[in-house]
């Protein structure tokens, strides 16, 4: 039999931080989306304190990432008649090729009048 370990100290291991208790409520109980539907991660709670296992933990941030070769991992390229639409329709950014330059340059600005001149 697997030893169950409070939840929350294996969650902040294996996260880096401490999730809510909220959070830790809607895991157990209705679980996240991810590619394959919804996942659930795999704990009990007893005495008002949730227990799990490390592989249970594991297992649920595992299945948060789709597995390597999945379709989502693909880059697919635009059709030019694609491409061509998006653009007549205004909703194609053009990526600039360099970033814009912000320099001061002092010598280049021109001398202004004061709006109200002092008295």
């Amino acid at each position: 039999m697997l030893e169950r370990q409070l939840l929350l100290p294996l969650l902040e291991r294996a996260l880096g931080h401490r999730p809510s208790p909220p959070t830790i409520w809607r895991w157990c109980n209705r679980g996240i989306k991810n590619h394959d539907g919804r996942v659930k991660l795999d704990a009990q709670k007893i005495g008002g304190r949730f227990y799990a296992t490390p592989e249970a933990v594991e297992q649920f941030i595992n299945a948060q990432n789709p597995p390597v070769g999945h379709d989502d991992d693909v880059a697919t390229e635009r059709s030019a008649e694609t491409t061509e639409r998006l653009a007549t329709a205004g909703l194609l950014v053009a990526r600039r090729k360099q970033p814009r330059e912000f320099r001061v340059h002092h010598d280049r600005v021109p001398e202004c009048e004061p709006r109200h001149p002092i008295e």
